[in-house]
């Protein structure tokens, strides 16, 4: 019982971050993602938009995992299918970071 509150709970949090940043209005989560950098990038207004959409589009894949393993807690094939997404979504997004951050 506590485990499937705990999934939902999540989920919400992780959906309410993921508008946030969809919305733009998320700098302060990214500052504080990147506040472990010594040196701070200079970013200009497209790059930072853009930048919020895709951890947004990121955490929304998480947030949509989360649902999915709420709702079928009982089906361990669809535990392994979000384990794939949530898988491919940080390798996805490990490849837009390394390629944002060359630019």
């Amino acid at each position: 019982m506590t485990g499937s509150i705990f999934d939902w709970v999540l989920a919400a949090v992780l959906a309410t971050i993921s508008v946030i940043l969809l919305l733009g209005k998320g700098e302060f989560i990214l500052k504080a993602i990147n506040g472990g950098r010594r040196k701070e990038k200079r970013w200009g207004d497209k790059e930072k938009k853009r930048y919020s959409r895709a951890m947004g589009v990121f955490v929304g894949v998480l947030a949509i995992d989360e649902v999915i393993i709420a709702l079928y807690s009982d089906n361990q094939w669809m535990m392994l299918v979000c384990l794939l997404i949530a898988v491919g979504a940080l390798v996805g997004m490990g490849k837009f970071s390394r390629n944002y951050s060359r630019k």
